[in-house]
Parts: C-alpha cells; sequence; structure tokens
C-alpha cells in the first residue's frame, strides 16, 4: 500500500507541473494572440454598416484580418458571438431586450470598448414637432430600417411602457414618423431635411421618463443644422454604441485590441468624428454587458500586474512545487532500487536452488514453489515489477518441469 501511494502521488505531481507550465506557456493566448475576427452586423442597420466598413479597415491597418458577416437583426448577431460563430459585433448599450432574449447565451456576452454615440431621431412631415407623446404617436405608422430589429424593440419597449399601444410600424412606404438611432448631422438626416421632413424634439416630461426607465440613456440637445434649420435645437437621448465580442476571446488578445484602439483614436476620428465618444474614461457598471477582462486589464495598465502583485507568492509556489516534485522523482527512484534490488534477491536465490537440485529433487521442488510464491506476494504488492515477475515465475515454472521430467 505504502508503494502504491507513492507511485499515484508521483503521477499527481507530474501533472500538476505540466498543468502549470501549460497555463504559463500556453494559457491565455499568451503567446498567439487572434488576429483574424468576424464581425456581425445587421445588414439593414445603416449606422452599424458605416461604423463596419471604418472598424475593418482602421484594423486591417494593424495587421488584424476582419471579415463582416451580415444578418438579418442584433439579435442575430448578438447570438452568433455567444455561440461562437462570430467574434465581434455592436449594441446599443440600452438595448436590456437582446441579453434577456438570448437567455443564458447573453451570458458569454462581454464590452471590448464603447465606440460612437447615437441619438434617438424622430421626423414627421405633418408639422407636429413638439408636444405630448400621445399626440405625437396615437395611430401613427411608424417607419423603421427593419421589423423585428433592434431600434423597432427598443421602440415598441419605450412605447408600452408609456402605455401606448395604437402605434403601428413598417419598413416600407413613407409612413407617418420615421425612427432611427443615428450620429449628429449624418447623411439620413440631412436627405430627410431636404425632403422635407421636419425633427422632434421630444419634451422634459418624454426626456425624463425615458431616462427613469433606462439610466444607460442620457439626455442630449443637439442644435439645429447651420443652413438648413438653425433655430430648432433638437432636444432628445443619447446612448453608447458598444463594441461587443465573446467571453471565449483571450484576455491577451483583447488587451492588445483595446490597446491599438485606444492608441490610435485619432485615426478613427479621421473616418467621422462621431469617434470621439472613444475614451479610457468611462462607467464599467453602466455597460449593458460586463467589460471584457482584456480590456479591464488594459486600462488598469498602470497597475501592478498579477506576476509583478504575487511575485513573491509565486516564486514560494513554485520552490514548494519543485521540492515536492524532486521529493517524488526520489521517492520514486528509491522505490525502483528497491524493486531491483529485491529481484535481483530473488534470482540469485533461483540460482542457488537450481546448483542445489540434485542433491533432493523433492526439496528443490518445495523450495522453488516457496519462492514462487514469495514472487507473487511481492508482485501483488506492487514491490515487484510485473515483467520481472513473468521472468522468474517462466524460469521456476521450467525447473519444475525438467525436475518431474527428471
Amino acid at each position: 500500500m505504502r508503494y502504491r501511494l507513492s507511485h499515484i502521488f508521483f503521477r499527481k505531481s507530474t501533472l500538476l507541473v505540466c498543468l502549470v507550465l501549460l497555463l504559463i506557456f500556453t494559457g491565455c493566448d499568451f503567446i498567439s494572440p487572434k488576429k483574424s475576427f468576424v464581425l456581425a452586423i445587421p445588414q439593414k442597420d445603416v449606422s452599424y454598416n458605416y461604423a463596419a466598413g471604418h472598424l475593418k479597415s482602421f484594423l486591417e491597418e494593424g495587421g488584424y484580418s476582419i471579415e463582416i458577416r451580415k444578418v438579418e437583426t442584433a439579435i442575430e448577431a448578438n447570438r452568433l458571438v455567444a455561440e461562437g460563430k462570430a467574434d465581434l459585433t455592436f449594441i446599443l448599450n440600452h438595448s436590456l431586450f437582446i441579453p434577456q432574449t438570448l437567455h443564458d447565451h447573453g451570458a458569454k456576452l462581454r464590452t471590448i470598448a464603447p465606440l460612437f454615440r447615437r441619438l434617438l431621431f424622430l421626423f414627421t412631415k405633418n408639422g407636429e414637432t413638439e408636444g405630448p407623446v400621445r399626440n405625437i404617436f396615437t395611430n401613427k405608422t411608424v417607419k423603421l430600417e427593419v421589423l423585428e430589429g433592434e431600434t423597432h424593440r427598443n421602440l415598441m419597449q419605450m412605447l408600452n411602457e408609456a402605455a401606448l399601444d395604437s402605434v403601428n410600424y413598417s419598413d416600407s412606404g413613407p409612413g407617418d414618423l420615421y425612427h432611427f438611432w443615428g450620429t449628429y448631422y449624418g447623411q439620413r438626416a440631412r436627405d430627410l431635411f431636404a425632403n422635407g421632413w421636419e425633427s422632434i424634439s421630444l419634451n422634459e416630461d418624454w426626456i425624463q421618463f425615458l431616462l427613469l426607465n433606462n439610466p444607460a440613456l442620457e439626455e442630449f440637445v443637439l442644435p439645429g443644422i447651420p443652413g438648413i434649420d438653425n433655430e430648432h435645437l433638437l432636444r432628445t437621448v443619447a446612448t453608447e454604441t458598444l463594441l461587443v465580442g465573446s467571453s471565449r476571446l483571450g484576455e491577451n488578445t483583447v488587451h492588445d485590441l483595446a490597446q491599438y484602439l485606444y492608441h490610435n483614436k485619432l485615426r478613427m476620428l479621421g473616418y467621422d468624428r462621431m469617434y470621439n465618444s472613444i475614451d479610457e474614461h468611462f462607467n464599467a457598471e453602466e455597460l449593458l454587458y460586463p467589460l471584457h477582462e482584456g480590456t479591464d486589464a488594459y486600462l488598469r495598465r498602470d497597475e501592478p500586474t498579477f506576476l509583478e502583485k504575487y511575485s513573491d507568492a509565486l516564486a514560494l509556489f513554485i520552490s514548494v512545487l519543485a521540492i515536492f516534485y524532486g521529493a517524488a522523482q526520489a521517492i520514486q527512484s528509491k522505490i525502483a532500487r528497491r524493486k531491483k534490488d529485491q529481484v535481483d534477491t530473488y534470482f540469485i536465490e533461483f540460482l542457488t536452488i537450481k546448483e542445489n537440485h540434485f542433491e533432493d529433487r523433492t526439496k528443490s521442488e518445495e523450495q522453488y514453489d516457496a519462492l514462487f510464491h514469495k514472487v507473487l506476494i511481492q508482485m501483488t504488492d506492487e514491490k515487484l515489477d510485473k515483467t520481472d515477475f513473468h521472468i522468474l515465475s517462466r524460469l521456476i515454472q521450467q525447473e519444475l518441469t525438467n525436475l518431474k521430467m527428471s
């Protein structure tokens, strides 16, 4: 039993050392951070497609490879990332219904960085640009980019919370209202202004109601576009667009990605000034998905690293591990030497019996049987290797056969 326990201890110690080495040299994508990503986006979301083109060019300039995969909705894009079928996607920070729809899959998603801010835009041709929410929406048809998409579901949730259900939705035709989440003075807003649409400014009651029901939103006042409607201040709400990845992405991979993004923010601003939202100073507690550990490690880069912080403890651990490993090796060697000494003793005893078998055949048979019995017990107690046992047993049986035939 003592030998068996020592053997088990040796095997477990060896396995532990191998696991430690594996974690050090291959764990957390330390050797080869991922540089190729699949970016999933809803194909009809203008802002996401606009940003995806910028992000692809920006990252490929840094040696990354980006494949854009277009799907029907933001829900499907987030599901692909959660299931490991894509690496990155976008989401509005207030789209709480998406992780709720994904159920357990939503727990696998992480925020890599807030990328840009989007504003709630409502346009009308009826001239009713201000006033109570009920007057604006009741018995109206709201035109959207895609039905059952992120914008549609968020608007439905807002209006349901406001007890407004007499609203229709369409992704074709003119509609009474046009709704989307856009950036400052984007091309869609300019086109709508040019076609006679007017932007709707939210009243204070509606804004406060929206903020109360979703803290991820913030109040925003957008000045009118000079040359178009310089006097019209647009009071609305804003939310952040998050770059989202899977928790499966390694810490080192996301650390490098966040570092490249923040270090080269000015190049992103060269595509569009909406990327001035890229800032290291944001409240991680307000994020829809938890911050990825890789981004968190980058943001905490000035703090002591794990190895620096726990270097003494790790050194002690490795020293103790080395001592245990050395002790296990010594025990294993000692066991092997004992087995070797034991088998040598049995071989000498065998040769002694063989040399004296002419004196008394019956006595020699008894001695061979006794020797075989001892060898069998030693093998059963793991004090003798099976190979040595088989060799000795064959020799003993051969001599017993010769004695009977002589």
